[in-house]
């Protein structure tokens, strides 16, 4: 039975009793307890809907699922995915049983000029000896970095008739990729 891997040990104790020639009770007892072999484990496992993302305000959906792969109830888990804010409690998970979770992430301009997301989700639970079990799984998506500048030259007047007259020129300068461009010269 499941209680009796939580608890540790099974205690059985086997009693005799008869009737002697003189009509006496006689009784026998003896107890025997067999210690059992607990295994806490969990395992988590984190993925990513896409293995890439190619613009900031993309939303990334992960699937991170938590299981008990040990032979006792653990108690207390909670799963945690500090970049989503996934903050999760389960009371109580069993042996082989799981739970899946949905959450998203949504890119920012940062993600797409560091060039990667990492994202990490961890569960945390007691098993029976009132001890902690703790798994977790990292997941890193890459950016489809795409630089990109365009220069557009305008001149004022657009056309000129003799020699010494003023002619203005302005600059438009514009980022058509998806990552931030520094030290642009012109």
């Amino acid at each position: 039975k499941q209680f009796d891997l939580n608890s540790g040990s099974v205690t059985n104790t086997a009693t005799a009793s008869g009737t002697d020639p003189d009509s006496n009770v006689v009784n026998a007892s003896d107890t025997e307890t067999v210690t059992a072999s607990q295994q806490s484990d969990l395992i988590v496992t984190k993925n990513a809907g896409s293995s890439a993302y190619s613009s900031s305000g993309e939303e990334i959906t992960y699937t991170i699922e938590v299981e008990n792969t040990g032979n006792v109830t653990l108690t207390n888990v909670s799963v945690t995915d500090p970049l989503t804010g996934m903050a999760e409690h389960i009371a109580s998970l069993p042996p082989d049983e799981k739970r899946t979770y949905i959450e998203t992430y949504i890119i920012t301009l940062a993600d797409m000029n560091s060039g990667s997301v990492t994202n990490t989700a961890t569960a945390e639970g007691i098993n029976p000896d009132n001890e902690t079990v703790s798994a977790s799984d990292v997941e890193t998506i890459t950016a489809n970095q795409q630089p990109g500048l365009a220069v557009t030259k305008t001149a004022t007047p657009k056309n000129y008739t003799s020699v010494g007259d003023e002619i203005s020129f302005s600059f438009d300068v514009e980022n058509t990729g998806n990552v931030t461009i520094s030290d642009i010269t012109l």
